[in-house]
């Protein structure tokens, strides 16, 4: 008796979500699509702040990217949340579309770079002298 009742209730819970299935397969209405409660990321934004972490990550992987460019976005990363570095490169992307293509995770690490603060000498301008060391 012990287990019967065990056994039921896992039983109504597996047969509930094909009963379910069902009825959507049978031509029953659906639900409107959900819309996100007051407070929570759009699909869009999401998907937005999905490709932007995943050049961040690749960045911080690379072998090309200066150790400078790898420690703003890991500063960046601990400091901010991924939302706000996200929304902001994602602005950045779209105010740039002439120079900047949001599906290339190149110019999206460039985007993310200069959100975070990496900042590029300007094209012909000497690199900075090294301070000379003591003995």
């Amino acid at each position: 008796m012990k287990l019967l009742l065990p056994l039921a209730a896992a039983a109504a819970l597996v047969l509930s979500p094909g009963a379910s299935a069902q009825k959507a397969k049978s031509g029953a209405a659906k639900p409107a699509a959900a819309k996100p409660a007051a407070g929570q990321p759009s699909r869009e934004e999401v998907e937005n702040a999905s490709r932007t972490l995943a050049a961040m990550i690749g960045g911080l992987q690379s072998d090309k990217v200066p150790e400078q460019v790898k420690s703003a976005l890991f500063a960046c990363i601990y400091r901010a949340p991924l939302a706000e570095i996200s929304l902001r490169t994602t602005q950045m992307l779209n105010q740039n579309k002439d120079k900047l293509n949001a599906s290339n995770t190149t110019d999206r690490l460039s985007a993310v770079a200069a959100v975070c603060g990496v900042r590029e000498a300007p094209p012909g301008a000497a690199p900075a002298a090294k301070k000379p060391q003591g003995r």
